[in-house]
């Protein structure tokens, strides 16, 4: 059954992005996803995509990304809103691994992949909970 595996190859084909920055960058979407929506609605985001909460643990961690994590970091906590939402998800995309001029494309891929992973009741739950990151996935 394909799962989170097709995704992570399909970045590393698209994007040059290795193996490992494309997991932890899946990881780090779908921590972020989880901490949206909790714990149950993301359970039902596992169960159609297998492998996906597998990576949730390949996060990265709060620590490291670099000067440009950390300014990407504190620029979203100032704009708030989806600006700060979008800003976030660079910071962590970096902290991944991955470039700022490849962080669109691998967010753009992921949430199209997602988007044709779940049934449109589903993605209608995740949007109306997922707030800022709400306005990412539509």
């Amino acid at each position: 059954m394909p799962g989170i595996s097709d995704f992570i190859d399909m970045a590393t084909k698209q994007l040059g992005v290795s193996t490992g920055a494309a997991q932890a960058g899946a990881g780090g979407l779908l921590s972020m996803l989880k901490d949206k929506v909790g714990g149950d609605l993301f359970g039902k985001v596992a169960a159609a995509i297998p492998g996906a909460a597998d990576l949730v643990g390949k996060a990265p961690g709060a620590g490291g990304g670099g000067v440009l994590g950390g300014l990407m970091e504190k620029a979203g906590g100032l704009l708030g809103g989806s600006a700060g939402g979008a800003m976030g998800v660079a910071a962590m995309l970096g902290k991944a691994g991955i470039s700022l001029d490849k962080a669109r494309g691998f967010g753009e891929m992921f949430l199209n992949f997602v988007k044709s992973k779940l049934s449109p009741d589903l993605l209608k739950s995740l949007l109306a909970k997922a707030g800022d990151l709400g306005k990412l996935l539509g």
